[in-house]
């Protein structure tokens, strides 16, 4: 079946087709002189293999993320889903399309699929893995019919190869990465349409391509490029680029041009991707983009190691041999370019389709993971069907060509799937937890600082103060200053009892970021417990003055008043905590414990009604009202 697929041809697909044209007169006058039994519809081979082609794809795909399926949400799917407040409140649909800062990225399609899933399963993170899965599924089902439309040999093969490649993991078992698959799944078909628009013609066809074009930016806003991959496509299969096709296509690209500097806004101002870490020259730029180009390649022809975090680079414009990849990629475009007559376009239409498809993720334009690292997997996800076409189709090709036994294609394809399946369900183990995926970053990349300090939480949280103060100080190491870190240092140490060294990180995580007031908070607090009352409230009332809507300093402020004896100063903290948080029953429930302690029992017992009434079955305040009534 397999080696059908990859050698089938549109003038087979006639010859079935004008078959099947002859036979139907003399079946449909039988049918009609039999009316109780109902018409049966002729399959053709084709359809059968398609469809057979199309189950293998997802069943591959199927097996490759079967360790996700049962994953949890991992980092950021917190912000995209369990914490976004536009599934749960009422107008969240409504903000989501018409409140850019509502979500964390402005892709009202990604964010209203996260909003349709929230009603039918909750937050169960097997249903939106499911949907990641299938979405992965269909684009290459899309793939191999693009190809065949296309008459290309290795269709299926291209299919499937990119189904079970390892790059593509981290975009399909990442909640997150919704944006990945929606995006290339609706853009692929748009691609599938806008060809069969220049076969067929109508303007339905054109108009349904480019709706599903507005809904892969609407996505994400890589797949901008979609109209110039579609013209570099057309030049390579005929030589040009007819008018007509120009007239079509420009349109679409100046909407996704502005589309994307839509997008480079809202990163700069609304997520943050601006400051030293981003400041790179022209050179560096231009330098970084080939590298990544090379970098990117390599990891489709051998994806190994993968990592969450790769180390990142460090372009220097004054280094000669960081401008190899560069010299290289131009020699090679240059080399495409002056011996496409001899070799035929398609080296130099793949070198453009794929350094055209990468160019968001290249260095050119900030995006905020490049405080981490310049490369990631999931930046690739829409390019990585360019070279594996190109792949399949010269491997196929030179099959036909040598007369190799279709033995030895299937087999050659049956070994390459299978290895690549079976290091892509691996590395989709790693995306079953966070600690999974931390201690497995770490492992492929110890300069992971965001990683050591986030493994260092989770196991702060467990009591594992030990293991975690080595993981930050590992991090500080690699990337110091580090407030994040220093500060999660030093509330480890005050935890083991060593406050003394605990107050010195506090105060160099401050030093380093004034603005951190998580710092400034625990600071404060850290001063009170080891008994200098009166500095730990000057600390925290100078963080109120620069920060007053941060509850964790008003209920520090009121445990500090309280350990001074201050009872009417820690009511009024509380209380302020309350009107920041009115539906935190911790907060409600502080106060009724200081009114307890003022003696004011009747306004205790009504906010220990309050707390229930949030929280029932709260056990301090059940037990205190059985108690007290």
């Amino acid at each position: 079946m397999v080696l059908r697929c990859i050698r089938l041809r549109m003038p087979l697909h006639g010859v079935l087709l004008r078959r099947k044209t002859r036979e139907t007169p003399h079946r449909v006058s039988r049918e009609f002189a039999a009316p109780s039994v109902l018409p049966s519809v002729p399959v053709s081979p084709q359809t059968k293999t398609n469809l057979l082609g199309f189950l293998l794809l997802l069943l591959a795909s199927a097996v490759v993320y079967a360790p996700a399926w049962d994953g949890d949400f991992l980092w950021d799917d917190d912000s995209y889903v369990t914490e976004n407040r536009t599934l749960t409140e009422p107008g969240g649909l409504r903000a989501i399309w018409f409140s850019p800062g509502a979500t964390t990225q402005y892709y009202p399609l990604v964010h209203t699929t996260y909003w349709i899933e929230s009603r039918l399963w909750g937050f169960d993170p097997r249903g939106y893995h499911i949907v990641n899965i299938l979405l992965h599924a269909i684009s290459a089902m899309l793939l191999a019919t693009i190809l065949r439309r296309l008459d290309l040999p290795g269709a299926f093969a291209a299919a499937l190869l990119f189904a079970v490649h390892p790059v593509c993991v981290e975009s399909v078992a990442w909640i997150t990465e919704r944006k990945n698959v929606l995006s290339l799944a609706l853009a692929l078909g748009s691609m599938l349409l806008y060809f069969r628009h220049r076969e067929k013609g109508g303007a339905g066809l054109l108009a349904a391509s480019g709706a599903l074009f507005l809904g892969a930016l609407l996505a994400k806003t890589v797949v901008a490029s979609l109209p110039a991959v579609i013209a570099v496509m057309i030049w390579w299969r005929e030589g040009r680029l007819p008018r007509k096709d120009t007239t079509r296509l420009a349109p679409l690209l100046a909407i996704g041009v502005i589309m994307g500097l839509v997008t480079v806004w809202i990163e700069r101002n609304y997520i943050g991707a601006q400051g030293s870490e981003w400041a790179l020259s022209f050179l560096e730029r231009t330098q970084l983009a080939s590298h990544n180009v090379i970098f990117y390649a390599g990891k489709v022809v051998w994806p190994s190691p993968l990592t969450f975090f790769y180390p990142r680079w460090t372009p220097d414009a004054a280094n000669f041999l960081q401008w190899i990849p560069l010299f290289a990629l131009a020699g090679a475009a240059a080399a495409g370019w002056l011996l496409r007559a001899r070799i035929g376009r398609g080296p130099l239409a793949t070198l453009l389709l794929f350094a055209g498809v990468l160019f968001p993720a290249l260095g050119f334009i900030d995006v905020y993971p490049f405080r981490y690292s310049f490369v990631a997997d999931h930046f690739q996800y829409h390019a990585v069907p360019v070279l594996v076409c190109a792949i399949a189709v010269l491997v196929a090709r030179t099959i036909q060509r040598a007369r190799i036994p279709r033995v030895g294609g299937a087999l050659l394809l049956a070994t390459t799937a299978a290895g690549l399946l079976g290091v892509a369900h691996g590395e989709a183990h790693t995306y079953r937890n966070l600690e999974t995926l931390w201690r497995d970053t770490i492992e492929e990349n110890d300069t992971a600082w965001m990683a050591l300090n986030n493994l260092g939480q989770m196991l702060a949280r467990r009591g594992e103060h030990g293991e975690a103060i080595a993981l930050y100080e590992a991090a500080i190491r690699v990337k110091s200053p580090y407030p994040k870190a220093q500060n999660n240092l030093a509330t480890s140490l005050a935890a083991i009892g060593r406050g003394d060294q605990a107050l010195a990180q506090y105060r160099a995580a401050i030093e380093a970021d004034p603005a951190n007031m998580n710092a400034r908070s625990n600071l404060g607090l850290a001063l009170v417990n080891a008994g200098r009352i009166e500095e730990g409230i000057a600390v925290l009332k100078d963080a109120i003055a620069i920060n007053p809507r941060m509850p964790s300093l008003h209920t520090n402020l009121g445990v500090a008043y309280a350990r001074g004896g201050d009872v009417a100063g820690a009511l009024e903290s509380f209380r302020r905590v309350v009107s920041l948080t009115p539906a935190d029953p911790e907060a409600h429930f502080r106060v009724a414990l200081t009114l307890d302690q003022a003696g004011d029992r009747r306004g205790a017992l009504l906010a220990m009604e309050e707390v229930l009434r949030i929280q029932p079955g709260h056990p301090g305040a059940t037990a205190w009202t059985a108690q007290n009534r």
